[in-house]
């Protein structure tokens, strides 16, 4: 499981599943690579700034994967800014023509993108551009992550610094005990509700 800033409810989940799902093979996976790269650059332009479509395919499988696994982990900001993107784009798309299996089984016909990442996100200091016009000091100041400014830089990162960091157990054990607070009401067909 990934630490979100909440606990995910069984929609966020699934439209998680979803979302990579969809981007990684309806997009990352064509036969062409140039197709790929176009893509990546037009749909998820932050995103192509640090990674190839190849590099991204490969880690929002990981990110996938690590979702459903038991452990929790903590992950980099260049994979919050993959999530962000990916979870951007699957929603605009969704929300154009709501059809599918989220929308079968929850009835959902509209994505709030921006109420997702409110409840779910820790921040979005990896968005803000200005960050590598500051200086240490103020970066500092803000309590922003190093991580961010070198985001906001375009710094690429090494793919040593992409690893996961399996979360110890006093953060695992107080993630656990968050109460998952409804995110839907049966009566709207928004997801999550404001």
């Amino acid at each position: 499981m990934i630490r979100l800033a909440r606990k995910p409810d069984s929609i966020f989940s699934d439209l998680l599943d979803s979302a990579i799902t969809q981007i990684v093979n309806d997009y990352l996976t064509s036969a062409h690579a140039r197709d790929q790269e176009d893509w990546l650059c037009a749909s998820m332009p932050r995103g192509a700034r640090f990674f190839t479509a190849s590099q991204a395919r490969e880690q929002l499988l990981a990110i996938q994967k690590i979702y459903h696994d038991d452990r929790l982990y903590d992950v980099t900001k260049y994979h919050w800014l993959l999530l962000y993107e990916c979870l951007e784009t699957f929603a605009q798309g969704f929300n154009e023509q709501p059809v599918g299996w989220l929308a079968q089984k929850y009835g959902i016909e509209y994505i709030d993108f921006h109420r997702l990442v409110e409840l779910f996100f820790w921040d979005t200091s990896f968005l803000m551009d200005h960050l590598a016009r500051m200086s240490r000091e103020e970066t500092r100041t803000m309590l922003i992550w190093p991580e961010s400014v070198g985001l906001a830089a375009g710094f690429k990162t090494h793919p040593d610094e992409l690893s996961f960091i399996v979360c110890d157990e006093a953060v695992t054990k107080g993630f656990e005990e968050k109460v998952e607070l409804p995110a839907r009401s049966a009566l709207s067909k928004s997801y999550p509700i404001s």
